[in-house]
């Protein structure tokens, strides 16, 4: 199991961190490989998106895109990716996001993301029921039909 957090450092020089299972990894060509699976990720099937928050997913990893609280050197908002190859929930998922991100002192703004993510959560509820019901109506319609032939024949 892989978490791994990519972040735009205070001074935004193109260093970024690095935090591999809430390991901090200094800047090494080995580390390189990690920075290779946020570019696989463009080819992940876009979740939720918004001016804030992106998520995206692919057979069991998922990647959350958004910004800290905390502001670089210019004052800008630092971005964030972060990349777990295994199936969470959503709110697992925001709180090893706040442990990865305390190893190099950044803050998720937690309110709006858990805000954002259970919206989700109600969403997929509400489509899993909604798909219940289309199959239970189409079965109906299916046995009323089969039962009007039978009649009518």
């Amino acid at each position: 199991m892989k978490r791994l957090l990519l972040s735009q450092n205070e001074n935004n020089n193109g260093d970024n961190y690095l935090v591999l299972n809430g390991e901090v990894l200094s800047k090494s060509p080995d580390n390189l490989q990690y920075i290779q699976l946020f570019s696989d990720t463009k080819k992940y099937k876009e979740i939720f998106r918004d001016d804030f928050l992106a998520i995206k997913e692919k057979n069991n990893a998922i990647l959350f895109s958004s910004h800290y609280v905390d502001k670089d050197n210019m004052g800008r908002q630092i971005f964030y990716m972060y990349f777990l190859d295994e199936k969470y929930n959503l709110e697992q998922i925001l709180q090893l996001l706040i442990l990865d991100s305390k190893k190099i002192n950044r803050t998720i703004d937690f309110e709006k993301t858990l805000q954002i993510v259970k919206k989700i959560e109600e969403n997929n509820i509400l489509k899993r029921k909604l798909n219940k019901y289309i199959s239970i109506a189409l079965l109906i319609l299916i046995l009323c039909t089969s039962i009007a032939y039978f009649i009518l024949k």
